[in-house]
């Protein structure tokens, strides 16, 4: 019987989570038993997911479970007298799975030290940034209109290095990229895709795609908000110039869920707070849990904010930071709004 049954088999015979007795603490318990089967993030999910479904009243949202699932990974850890294999031993990786993550080195507390960061590869990146410029009055208003931003969260980006603007592929285009050209993206300022409406966003041949854009700009500064792909970097400047953090928050980017954070760059979160804003959908909470786990050992403090529910007055769903900051102006967006950006105290 291999893990993943035996799990499901467990969580089977446990009683219904019902809402008003108890249904928190059951739910929780039981993805505290599957982080102690030495589960891998992804699997525990699934298996939580199932049982959501037929122990659970109401059933839980996906963005629920995964911060419950979360919550356990961070508060419990495989247990010999679950995770056993056929053979008897631990799992590979289990005693160091945090949220489904195989943990480097450097993730598991043994090398906080100075890492040599990821060469720079030959990337187009480096040979046509000299082109790239930062951008007219006209083509960072034009690019705050088309995204539902305020335009001084534009120039904010602008001024840190992380945006600029230029010609791609015979088109103008505006590009998010770090200051040690290791990594960058391309998008239209037209707003359509690349090649016949393929993807809207072109990562650079040959860059360092799971590099954190921003991570080095960010060393100065006390509070680092992670997001998910380039619209949601220009919506983190947006949320920072409308609430006057700009001297203490520093946006930082993955151009992809599917990214993990390299090792040669978790030693930069140290000491920060940092938070993850959470796409509304499977793969963006799957992402948080993995980024938030490989974080922790080195931030100050790491948590998640999630848009789930959050919707428009024309009841169209925010699903993330820039779909958030072109909602309608309510009250109770406006409450959501101010507790957006985490203190720095």
């Amino acid at each position: 019987m291999t893990q993943i049954t035996r799990a499901r088999a467990y969580l089977a015979k446990l009683p219904p989570a019902l809402a008003g007795s108890g249904g928190h603490a059951a739910t929780f318990g039981a993805a505290c038993r599957l982080v102690e089967f030495g589960l891998s993030f992804d699997h525990a999910s699934k298996l939580l997911s199932e049982w959501n479904q037929t122990h659970c009243q109401p059933a839980w949202t996906e963005g629920e479970l995964v911060h419950k699932l979360s919550d356990a990974f961070k508060r419990t850890k495989a247990k010999p007298e679950f995770a056993v294999t056929a053979r008897g031993a631990l799992p590979s990786g289990a005693s160091h799975a945090r949220s489904g993550v195989n943990m480097p080195e450097t993730c598991r507390g043994r090398a906080t030290g100075q890492m040599r960061a990821l060469p720079a590869r030959d990337c187009e990146l480096a040979k046509l940034a000299t082109g790239f410029h930062p951008g007219t009055a006209e083509e960072i208003n034009a690019l705050a209109t088309m995204r539902g931003l305020l335009p001084d969260g534009i120039s904010r980006a602008s001024s840190r290095g992380l945006l600029r603007f230029g010609r791609y592929h015979g088109a103008a285009a505006w590009f998010v990229l770090d200051g040690s050209l290791r990594n960058g993206c391309a998008r239209r300022s037209d707003g359509a895709g690349w090649h016949d409406g393929a993807a809207k966003s072109m990562i650079f041949r040959g860059a360092a795609a799971q590099w954190p854009i921003g991570i080095e700009e960010a060393q100065p500064f006390k509070v680092i908000l992670l997001c998910e792909g380039a619209p949601d970097l220009l919506a983190a400047f947006h949320f920072i110039t409308l609430h006057g953090r700009e001297s203490d928050c520093a946006p930082v980017v993955m151009l992809s869920a599917a990214y993990n954070i390299p090792s040669q760059a978790l030693p930069m979160f140290a000491g920060k707070r940092v938070r993850v804003f959470s796409h509304d959908d499977s793969t963006g909470y799957r992402a948080t849990a993995r980024w938030m786990a490989a974080i922790e050992p080195h931030a100050r403090d790491v948590d998640a904010f999630s848009f789930a529910g959050v919707q428009t007055l024309q009841g169209t769903p925010a699903n993330d930071l820039n779909g958030f900051a072109q909602c309608d102006s309510t009250p109770e967006n406006e409450k959501l709004s101010d507790s957006l950006l985490p203190s720095n105290d």
